[in-house]
């Protein structure tokens, strides 16, 4: 709805919370959908704090197993 800086916002602390209950999965998700957010929202920047939101939640689903996650970023562009 172009509530983007909002998005932003909600998108950190949910990645600082998961991250403080020790959940690789549950960062890996939010990473990705955070670098989701990103891409639709296309300011100077976006793009490269995206790649790099995409790598590390692609790292940790090899890491952890998680195929769908992995599938899905290997299908983002």
């Amino acid at each position: 709805m172009g509530e983007w800086d909002e998005a932003e916002r909600r998108f950190d602390a949910a990645l600082a919370a998961n991250a403080a209950l020790g959940s690789p999965p549950w960062v890996a998700h939010t990473q990705a959908d955070y670098a989701d957010l990103l891409t639709r929202r296309d300011r100077p920047g976006d793009r490269a704090a995206a790649a790099a939101l995409r790598r590390a939640a692609a790292q940790t689903a090899a890491t952890h197993g998680m195929r769908a996650l992995a599938a899905r970023l290997d299908g983002a562009t």
